[in-house]
């Protein structure tokens, strides 16, 4: 079961500060993060495959939308009907922050700050028609599906929740060199 935004009570806005801590001996506070990695893969025309990794670990399976410049695709927030599909954000680096979704009715992931996107998520899904930009999770995965979705997502949501109600920085990092993957852990699919 997917929790509902009740259950994080200490999590009001989509914005968060960075927290600070100093250790013993240290002349400089430094600051606690968690960094997000998902590395894309060679996709198909429906959709772009991944990893995701926390602090390079690897942590789940991820499905998006065909990357713009390889399949002709439109920009998710500029979609004017069905039939245009939308693509994957632009590779870089963004930060992240936990805020309750209208669209699912729960807390989910949001990716700050991406050209030309807006309400870009972290959330479950299946299938290519599930996201218009946003990064799915799964467990498993096969061509153009990931399963196992809900679990993937409470799984990453027991990462996250914590880590940003501590006040941790979280960023994520999306590259589209599959030479930078980490290692698959269910190797020729």
């Amino acid at each position: 079961m997917v929790r509902h935004a009740s259950e994080y009570p200490q999590l009001k806005s989509l914005e968060f500060s960075t927290f600070i801590e100093t250790r013993p001996g240290d002349s400089q506070p430094t600051a606690a993060f968690m960094h997000l990695t998902v590395t894309r893969r060679q996709g198909t025309a429906l959709s772009t495959p991944g990893l995701l990794d926390i602090d390079a670990l690897f942590e789940c399976y991820t499905l998006e939308p065909p990357r713009c410049a390889e399949h002709g695709c439109i920009e998710a927030s500029h979609a004017a009907s069905p039939r245009q599909k939308p693509c994957a954000i632009p590779a870089g680096a963004y930060k992240v922050a936990l805020a309750f979704s209208p669209h699912f009715n729960d807390v989910t992931p949001h990716v700050l700050g991406v050209p030309g996107f807006t309400s870009i998520e972290i959330h479950w899904g299946n299938y290519p028609r599930d996201t218009r930009g946003c990064l799915l999770v799964g467990q498993t995965r096969a061509c153009d599906f990931i399963g196992n979705s809900r679990e993937a997502f409470r799984a990453l949501m027991a990462k996250l929740a914590p880590a940003c109600a501590s006040g941790e920085s979280v960023t994520i990092e999306y590259f589209d060199q599959p030479e930078l993957a980490v290692a698959d852990p269910l190797p020729g699919l």
